[in-house]
């Protein structure tokens, strides 16, 4: 059995934790009935998985790297406010993009589920829990780990699949055992997979500060509300996943000019 570098067990075991915290929340949403549909109780059950997931951060940056998420990366340093604008502006071309694609010649039908005025405060303080948790874990804990023992190119692309990974729905897809849900699952896991891509590298080339990432993953999700919940053929869904995929990457190519810091 290969022996894993002491430098890395702790990613790993972050990772390997956070995974199953979320698996116990998938199995919890097909055990019990009365957390689906989705609102009011299935959601608060989301909520507390993303609760959970923000200590086991706190837990892993204080006691075991013996820092605090400002160490992390959390910090203002030179250009800080460059780069949470640049993220900002990027999420909005990221979802205008994907918004005029997939409901003009995808054909997804867009709706609100729930009213603005419950959407903006709920999600609001929701997605902030969710974009510093998954920057904190992904990109701070175990990219900048793999940073300090490989190089960027395999760092990347290795903290980018464990993100990929991540967002499968395992419990579902044990239980389904159909071949739509499959292809579901491998064209989100590839979207994420490229998100992951992109804002590993958004962190690298900012030098290691999570505010960029976390700016862009927040306002990604939070200005995202016609794509929430909303009914679609399984082909409309994996179209809509592959405008995303490519979007990220395009998002890549327009940041690689950008000046490390």
């Amino acid at each position: 059995m290969p022996r894993i570098p002491s430098g890395l067990r702790g990613p790993i075991i972050l990772f390997f934790s956070l995974s199953g915290l979320l698996q116990l929340y998938w199995l919890a949403s097909v055990s019990f009935p009365f957390l689906y549909p989705y609102y009011p109780y299935g959601f608060v059950a989301h909520a507390l998985f993303y609760v959970a997931e923000f200590g086991l951060l706190c837990f892993y940056v204080r006691n075991v790297k013996r820092k605090s998420l400002y160490d992390l990366g959390f910090r203002r340093l030179d250009g800080w406010k460059a780069n949470v604008e640049l993220g900002f502006a990027l999420a909005i071309f990221h979802n205008v993009v994907n918004l005029a694609i997939s409901s003009t010649i995808i054909g997804l039908k867009l709706g609100y589920v729930l009213p603005i005025y419950v959407y903006v405060p709920v999600y609001f303080a929701m997605y902030l829990l969710i974009s510093v948790s998954e920057e904190g874990v992904f990109r701070g804990c175990i990219l900048g780990q793999l940073l300090r023992k490989y190089g960027a190119t395999a760092a990347i692309i290795v903290s980018s699949m464990l993100f990929g990974i991540y967002h499968i729905y395992y419990i579902p897809l044990i239980l389904s055992r159909e071949l739509s849900e499959v292809i579901f699952q491998a064209s989100y896991a590839f979207q994420s997979f490229t998100a992951g891509l992109f804002l590993a590298y958004f962190y690298y080339k900012t030098g290691g500060n999570l505010l960029g990432p976390t700016s862009y993953h927040f306002s990604q999700m939070f200005f995202n509300v016609p794509f929430l919940w909303t009914e679609a053929p399984l082909g409309t869904q994996i179209a809509s996943h592959q405008v995303s995929s490519a979007l990220n990457i395009i998002q890549i190519l327009m940041i690689m000019r950008m000046k490390s810091h």
